[in-house]
């Protein structure tokens, strides 16, 4: 049996428990009245109600809690496993995780935003457990130490502190219970409690949480120390979002009072729902209907991509996936490709938010959340409850996200809620099914199936059930509500296709084209007393869009690299300046501008519809204004304004870069090919990924002139630990070139310096202990000779000893330097090699132009970018259970 049906088929029981601790150190006292619930069945979801019924009186929720109609929100103070690095830590963290970690559904990956030092990241992972119900997994973002260990912080805590966190122990390396104290110290007072932390039963996946008042007061300094202490040394507790909340103090109002859930329904079409659903569909969302109403909704609003993943990610960073450096055409992801996006810092508003003390969590089924998996990047969240069976699923995350709200019910939060149910396959439970088949036939020849429908109607009932229960509670004038889609789905049978390549059709599916069908998606805003009701907007908008507006909505600043814009005004009832939208899939990309519509194909797209056949042209052109089902394309009829659209795309293009070049390093911007997916022809195996740090010259440096973008390479000078090693490298170009320094990677160590000594010149000094050290360099142009004069522990190192470009290899003969520029291209190669066990070796390697814009530009990617043929079975199974695959 494959891991995947063990995890779905694994049935355990209870939600997470919880425990709440007093003043007291030798007993627990009852519970405060804000602790959660102690351990319980899960509350079930209400039956089934037909739709007659369901558009009368909407779902019902279950009993609700106390209302938090006045009270404010408590905020996050401090996140303990981000400040792990800087508290005292004693003993101080071993380097090695155990592989007993290994055993959960999904491997343990590290946190890649964590802003912990090199030496200590490896503690800050992400783990995830199976069990709590049917195919249910649950993902914390945890810092993993060893008892005994004891970590004090220094802290501001806020009004009225607690610390908050889950956990699980692992006994493998010694036997516990651990015992986790804690110790309070603040002007002169000193307090102590603590509670016994026992490892889980066999096979059990829970993560107990702790809620612990602090006799601390809000607003003074104080140290909170932290102990795990055991009988034997050696237990390992994965201490689960670790946190510090308080209430707001005078002057903390920014957003104190606003939670955002983001609802995604996936492959939903924008013209089944709401305002703008079609006029010969009977609806079937009564409840999502009344929804959009009461707030504002965009009926021409577009995703940034055809499919979940580039389309999730990117309307979290507001960028497209060729601008954010994410897109891909294969499933699987190579670790060049994670980096190339992760080394950018991407403005990502699941960090944005943390950073201002939200809790956030993902509750759906989204396979690409997981970085430890290679269909996967890393989205952010420090929470991820996802559910792999259907259709129980629906209902499953619907009550989880009732148990979220009751247990966060008093503190801000940010979740994305993704239902699924629409997806294919389709196929809905009764009544929902049989309440929409007098409308559509299952396959009508132009219309919508209506098995979709009745997973549409499904949806609909179970989101009248996280709306109301959000009213019970008092949270839903204190929540900005988003619906919204991640895709479309195509239904015309004038856009049915199938893609050899890929092996996948497009009718009654997505991720093959750029349709309205598939990227057309529903937008609604609700909020009452901020959101004004009965809006319609009819502009043209993008989800890159959402970011912004969230942020603008909370009063908390833009975030630099996001490239949408705020609709802030037109959440008010406001005009707001016409807007474009622009869209990617795996071979094309499209920008929707006002009735016209430009689809630009790489010659690789292997899909053909009617609108696109054999022997046509490369381009699509539409004109919505006479043609809103993208029927007729203009471009095979040599339509004049096929220029002007083609302008439009390129120059709408340069704009996004532009914008995005904020978050991405200069040299990084600067390899970003202007082009998009359609342009650039396919050279297997020569894509690569970028990795250039940040490439500002120091202020005693002269600034350099301006340069082509295509003319710089990005250098990286690495020292592999040993002994405790040092190596001093002066690197010098000839005059009317330049040279200047970039990123240090040192693990926190100090270990790495890089002086510029002119325009001309740089020195950069490496000091391995225990960790590789990195400094980075660029030089304008590539080609320039670079010479190198270096010692390694005070003796000449020759450059011929230098291991070179992406496998290492020394590759230079006995006097040969990187004069020439035959040398400088045998170093070559964006990707960091791979190095030996135990070697102690120099290693240079460098990112030459086109390569690198290649890499950044979804048209450049080779069909070799990655292993989808030698991919795991469990990963096409997962593929396959969705439609995407055979």
């Amino acid at each position: 049996m494959t891991r995947l049906a063990v995890m779905t088929r694994r049935v355990m029981v209870a939600l997470v428990a919880a425990v709440a601790l007093g003043p007291a150190v030798e007993a627990a006292a009852p519970p405060p009245a804000h602790a959660p619930p102690r351990e319980q069945a899960p509350p079930p979801s209400p039956a089934p109600t037909p739709l007659a019924a369901l558009s009368a009186t909407g779902a019902s929720a279950a009993p609700a809690p106390a209302r938090a109609d006045q009270a404010p929100l408590r905020r996050i103070t401090s996140s303990l496993a981000e400040a792990a690095g800087e508290a005292e830590a004693e003993p101080p963290f071993q380097k090695a995780i155990p592989d007993c970690l290994r055993s959960s559904p999904h491997d343990p990956f590290v946190n890649r935003y964590s802003t912990l030092p090199p030496q200590i990241r490896s503690h800050h992972l992400r783990l995830t457990t199976a069990g709590g119900g049917p195919g249910r997994v649950d993902m914390r973002d945890t810092l993993v130490v060893r008892a005994p260990q004891r970590l004090t912080y220094a802290v501001t805590p806020g009004a009225s502190p607690r610390l908050e966190f889950g956990y699980q122990v692992f006994p493998c390396g010694g036997r516990g219970p651990v015992t986790l104290r804690v110790t309070t110290e603040q002007l002169g007072k000193r307090s102590e409690r603590s509670t016994v932390l026992t490892p889980p039963e066999r096979d059990d996946p829970r993560w107990p949480e702790v809620v612990m008042d602090l006799p601390l007061q809000g607003g003074a300094p104080a140290t909170v120390t932290v102990s795990f202490e055991s009988v034997e040394p050696g237990p390992l507790v994965a201490w689960a979002e670790p946190v510090l909340t308080g209430l707001p103090l005078a002057g903390d109002a920014v957003g104190a009072g606003t939670n955002v859930l983001i609802i995604v329904m996936d492959a939903v079409r924008s013209d089944v729902v709401g305002a703008g659903r079609r006029e010969d569909i009977t609806s079937v969302t009564p409840n999502l209907d009344r929804f959009f109403a009461r707030g504002t909704t965009f009926t021409n609003a577009f995703s940034v991509a055809n499919q979940t993943r580039p389309s999730t990610l990117g309307m979290l960073v507001a960028q497209a996936p060729s601008v954010g450096g994410f897109h891909s055409r294969s499933w699987t992801l190579a670790e060049v490709r994670k980096r190339a996006f992760y080394d950018r810092n991407p403005p990502i508003l699941t960090r944005i938010l943390a950073a201002h003390g939200y809790r956030e969590a993902h509750i759906g089924q989204n396979h690409f959340l997981w970085d430890s998996g290679p269909i996967g990047f890393d989205h952010g969240w420090d929470r991820i409850v996802d559910f792999r069976t259907a259709p129980e699923d629906t209902p499953a995350m619907t009550d989880e996200m009732v148990r979220f709200i009751d247990r966060f019910r008093d503190s801000r939060w940010f979740v994305m809620l993704d239902y699924t149910s629409a997806h294919t396959p389709y196929d809905p439970p009764e009544p929902f099914a049989s309440a929409v088949a007098d409308q559509l036939g299952d396959k009508p020849k132009d219309g919508i199936s209506r098995k979709y429908l009745g997973e549409l109607a499904y949806i609909d009932h179970h989101v009248q059930t996280v709306f109301d229960h959000l009213e019970a509670t008092g949270l839903l004038d204190k929540t900005l509500v988003i619906v919204t889609a991640d895709h479309g789905e195509v239904m015309y049978s004038h856009h049915a296709c199938n893609s050899e390549k890929l092996e996948m059709r497009c009718e009654y599916n997505h991720g093959l084209t750029l349709y309205d069908e598939e990227t057309h998606v529903p937008f609604g805003w609700v909020m009452p007393g901020t959101v004004a009701a009965g809006n319609v907007v009819t502009s043209i908008v993008s989800q890159v869009d959402m970011p912004p507006t969230i942020l603008d909505v909370l009063g908390l600043p833009p975030a630099t690299g996001q490239t949408g814009e705020s609709l802030r005004a037109a959440l008010e009832g406001r005009p707001i300046a016409p807007h474009a939208a622009y869209f990617e899939g795996r071979y094309a990309s499209a920008l929707r501008l006002g009735d016209l519509k430009i689809i630009v194909h790489n010659s690789e797209d292997d899909v053909k519809t009617r609108a696109r056949g054999p022997g046509m042209p490369l381009v699509e052109l539409f004109d919505h204004a006479v043609d809103p089902d993208e029927k007729e394309n203009l471009a095979a009829k040599g339509d004049p304004r096929l220029d002007t659209m083609e302008a439009e795309l390129k120059r709408y293009r340069d704009v996004l870069r532009a914008r995005a070049e904020g978050t991405a390093p200069p040299a990084v911007a600067a390899a970003v090919d202007p082009r998009g997916p359609e342009q650039l022809p396919v050279k297997p195996g020569e894509a690569m990924e970028p990795t250039e740090p940040d490439m500002e010259v120091p202020p005693t440096a002269p600034a350099p002139a301006p340069v082509a973008s295509g003319d710089r390479a990005t250098n990286v000078l690495r020292l592999e630990p040993g002994a405790e090693r040092e190596l001093v490298a002066t690197l010098t170009v000839p005059v009317g070139a330049h040279i200047a320094c970039g990123a240090l990677v040192d693990g926190g160590l100090a270990g790495v310096s890089c002086d510029a000594k002119s325009a001309t010149s740089v020195v950069v000094r490496l000091v391995a202990r225990e960790e590789a050290v990195e400094a980075r360099f660029a030089v304008t142009p590539w080609s320039a000779p670079l010479e190198m004069a270096m010692t390694l522990d005070g003796a000449p190192f020759a450059p011929d000893r230098l291991r070179l470009g992406p496998y290492g290899l020394r590759l230079l003969k006995p006097g040969e330097t990187l004069a020439q520029v035959e040398h400088l291209r045998l170093a070559a190669g964006a990707q960091a090699p791979h190095t030996v066990s135990g070697d102690a070796g120099v290693y240079l390697w460098r990112d030459l132009p086109g390569r690198a814009a290649l890499a950044d530009s979804p048209e450049g990617l080779g069909e070799g970018e990655g292993d989808d043929a030698n991919m795991s079975e469990d990963v096409r199974e997962v593929l396959r259970s969705l439609g995407y695959t055979k």
